[in-house]
């Protein structure tokens, strides 16, 4: 393992930057775009019927939505009923969201196609047509949720959300929240995240409170990157750092990478009581040798050391 000292130790350093001045806070902000929560939403409702879920689900739950409620938006244009989003950080404007509401009802109006892989590169998981779902949203079910008293609704709670258990309102933010189990218990017939769950330091807590919220026959699908970008010089090389190490790359970093690897997700949501409906994976050749991993990541399978993401789609069984 060779520690890219040009980009980690600045990194930690950043970290005692108050967040307003810090450039990696605001590079972070190319999140907060609407074309970029519509293709989340879009990408994950198009999975979900790869799967067999054909249905647009009535209520969801988002973890970790960051600076944008795009997907939930998206979501909620398109038929879901309830959204709450939890997050351990306020970072959304609501104000802005209001104006990404109205350009996210242009979108779906001229049933514009999912923003692919030449807008968003890194954008996972990758879909084999980027067109629009049409029967998935047929136009009588989309002219149905986009009538303007419905849209107002949405917009009207927007600016004062509702509590996560007012079951009336459109959409609850709970941020900043520590505390999972307030997502509530068997109301949600989808919870999902993109790109999150690497951060996530207790993965017990987090897919039971999942469980627990997701109805029987309830859905859940994460999107999951194993890459620590700019820590070492080999994709996989944070799995070779002491715990010691890893501490000091982190700085004050409010939230860091678990280095949890896929097998421990897939054993962490069986444990709770999950089916496993499916795992798309992306493979990278292993830049380390085995012998080279930390004590604490000894326990990792070949096929550990060469998945760098997965998206990974579950069930919460019917009893």
């Amino acid at each position: 393992m060779t520690l890219n000292l040009l980009y980690s130790v600045p990194k930690a350093l950043l970290s005692y930057v108050p967040s307003a001045l810090n450039p990696a806070r605001l590079r972070s902000k190319q999140c907060d775009d609407l074309r970029y929560g519509y293709s989340i939403w879009m990408r994950h409702l198009v999975m979900r019927a790869k799967v067999g879920i054909r249905t647009v689900p009535r209520g969801i739950v988002e973890i970790g939505p960051g600076l944008s409620l795009g997907a939930g938006l998206t979501a909620l244009l398109c038929g879901t009923h309830r959204y709450v989003a939890i997050d351990t950080d306020r970072s959304v404007d609501l104000r802005r969201a209001v104006a990404m509401l109205d350009e996210l009802v242009c979108l779906l109006r001229r049933r514009a196609e999912i923003p692919g892989e030449q807008e968003y590169t890194r954008l996972k998981p990758k879909l084999e047509s980027y067109a629009f779902p049409e029967d998935l949203l047929p136009p009588e079910h989309l002219d149905e949720c986009l009538r303007s008293d419905r849209v107002d609704s949405i917009r009207k709670h927007l600016l004062d959300p509702g509590a996560p258990d007012d079951a009336a309102a459109p959409l609850a933010y709970l941020a900043p929240c520590d505390d999972p189990s307030r997502i509530g218990e068997g109301w949600a017939e989808m919870v999902f995240s993109q790109a999150v769950m690497q951060e996530v330091e207790d993965l017990d807590a987090m897919y039971s409170a999942i469980y627990r919220a997701l109805a029987p026959g309830g859905y859940a699908a994460h999107q999951i990157d194993y890459k620590v970008q700019q820590t070492t010089r080999e994709w996989n090389g944070h799995w070779t750092c002491s715990d010691r190490t890893w501490r000091m790359l982190r700085g004050r970093l409010p939230s860091w990478h678990n280095r949890h690897p896929h097998s421990t997700h897939i054993a962490a949501l069986r444990q709770v009581g999950f089916d496993i409906r499916a795992e798309t994976t992306v493979r990278r050749a292993s830049e380390i040798a085995r012998d080279t991993l930390a004590p604490r990541f000894r326990h990792m399978t070949d096929e550990d050391l060469v998945t760098s993401g997965a998206f990974i789609q579950v069930i919460k069984p019917d009893s």
